[in-house]
This record gives C-alpha cells, structure tokens and sequence, in this order.
C-alpha cells in the first residue's frame, strides 16, 4: 500500500477525488528533530537526516 500524507487524502476526499501520491510525490515524516523518513511516490526510501537528504535528492 502506498504511503500518502493525511492533508492529501483530506483534499482529495473534500474534492470528490480519489487520493493519488502525485498530489505530494514527496513526502518527509518527521522521525526526530533532524531526520525523516523519506517517503518518494508512496514508496517508503529510508529514514534520513537533512544533511543527508539535500545530499541524496536531485
């Protein structure tokens, strides 16, 4: 099952809509005060400190 962040599912449900990961293709969930999991078109990527992930993404 693909992960999506609650605000999307709550806009696409308010719009009628059917929730897809392209409203947010990419998602960071919060882990602790200097990482995330990194979450990329509903597939979960791993968790990840800042400096790692601005490193990381394209």
């Amino acid at each position: 099952m693909a992960k999506m962040g609650r605000a999307q599912v709550m806009q696409a449900e308010a719009a009628g809509i059917k929730p897809s990961v392209l409203m947010n293709p990419i998602l960071l969930k919060p882990t602790n005060d200097v990482g995330s999991q990194v979450i990329v078109n509903g597939e979960a990527i791993g968790n990840m400190k800042a400096t790692d992930y601005f490193a990381y993404k394209k």
